[in-house]
């Protein structure tokens, strides 16, 4: 599935209420891992793309309940960066 197995276990404790819920640390790193998953997914982007794309769609998220915000950043931020990649391939070949 691709999804980190580290925040995938914070997340299904967070749902079963196991007390294991997300500090800023684990978000911030969750949030890093987003970052490196979709630079690998989208080389032909720049990093600096990815990662200011990842950053904005996180502003977005401002709430006291946390622990999904990272899915949710990935989610959202690999359709964003989808959708640039096709605009490119769109002006490359036209």
């Amino acid at each position: 599935m691709g999804t980190d197995q580290s925040l995938w276990g914070v997340v299904t404790a967070a749902a079963r209420g196991d007390g294991a819920y997300m500090s800023k640390q684990d978000e911030r790193q969750a949030l890093e891992e987003v970052c490196q998953r979709l630079t690998t997914r989208f080389p032909h982007l720049p990093a600096a793309q990815v990662r200011a794309t990842v950053e904005q769609v996180h502003a977005r998220f401002d709430g006291p309940v946390r622990d999904y915000v990272p899915l949710l950043v990935e989610r959202e931020a690999r359709a964003l960066l989808t959708a640039m990649g096709r605009e490119e391939e769109i002006a490359a070949s036209g």
